[in-house]
């Protein structure tokens, strides 16, 4: 059994919704770990992220994980904020918000188990104050 990890990181300061790119490593196969890291800079209300897993072969299991971090190396689980995922057809859509985050990096962190292979596509936005 192998097990990868991958770490990806993005920022950006837009309010419409950004998709990271997909890169070496995005599959998740078996019992596998992925990381897909958003940084929030001050002055944002709203952070949404729209998970859409896609299903490419075997049994899709796991959890997507939404951890937070003030200083970008230690991450808690945001509360409430893990959802299963589920063995379906096609594509899975999942949806995480975050009203005023309070931290200053999220990280979703997908963990796949039993025998499968999909791949995440993930979206986020983050809203601005209206001052």
């Amino acid at each position: 059994m192998s097990v990868g990890m991958l770490i990806a990181s993005h920022s950006v300061n837009a309010q419409n919704a950004v998709l990271f790119p997909l890169i070496a490593g995005d599959t998740l196969t078996n019992a596998d770990t992925l990381y897909k890291t958003i940084s929030v800079t001050a002055g944002y209300s709203t952070l949404g992220v729209q998970v859409n897993v896609t299903k490419l072969s075997g049994t899709v299991a796991g959890n997507v994980v939404l951890i937070g971090s003030l200083d970008g190396v230690n991450y808690q689980p945001v509360l409430g904020d893990t959802v299963a995922l589920a063995n379906t057809t096609g594509v899975q859509v999942l949806k995480f918000r975050r009203p005023s985050p309070e931290n200053t990096f999220y990280r979703l962190l997908f963990i796949s188990s039993g025998s499968q292979s999909y791949v995440p596509r993930v979206y986020y936005s983050l809203k601005k104050y209206n001052n």
